[in-house]
């Protein structure tokens, strides 16, 4: 009982919730304009919706047939959605095995990750969702385990932490 309670008090509200589908919305419409036949899909704990309230947003820009983004692409798009105001904060991690665009949402103040034609993970949240509607105790079990990581900051798996993604089965 007292970690349902404890749960519930770190999940998020529904005006935190309407800002991240505002972040994702804002984010999509200016991207797919951009890019048409691209699509903005979002994945990770917030999909799957196992994100604490102050956690960021993942997104993939997922485009059509062999697409390839280069570095100096992705920077055009970062340079994009800063230049139309939708985004603001904007680094590259470009050398990770993902690369990716922080930034953060300039309505919401939102953290967001955008990667690029980045499809695996999408087939993730289904099941990750399956299982956290199969075992009850597992959405509670990873709430406490993922704020537990970010009060001791070892939350990041880029800084030789442990990310989300590993605490579920």
């Amino acid at each position: 009982m007292e970690i349902e309670s404890y749960v519930d008090g770190i999940t998020g509200t529904a005006e935190q919730e309407e800002a991240r589908e505002t972040a994702i919305r804002r984010i999509s419409v200016a991207l797919e304009e951009q890019y048409p036949g691209c699509e903005v899909n979002a994945f990770g704990s917030y999909a799957e919706r196992l994100h604490l309230p102050d956690g960021d947003i993942d997104l993939t820009l997922n485009c059509p047939g062999s697409y390839i983004w280069e570095n100096a692409t992705m920077e055009l798009v970062g340079e994009y959605l800063a230049s139309a105001g939708v985004v603001k904060n904007v680094e590259y991690v470009l050398g990770a095995r993902i690369p990716v665009i922080k930034f953060t949402d300039s309505q919401t103040d939102i953290d967001v990750d955008l990667s690029f034609n980045n499809r695996e993970p999408l087939l993730h949240v289904p099941l990750v969702q399956q299982y956290v509607h199969e075992m009850p105790a597992l959405r509670p079990l990873v709430m406490v385990l993922k704020t537990l990581f970010s009060e001791k900051e070892l939350n990041k798996g880029s800084t030789g932490g442990l990310g989300s993604y590993p605490l579920v089965p």
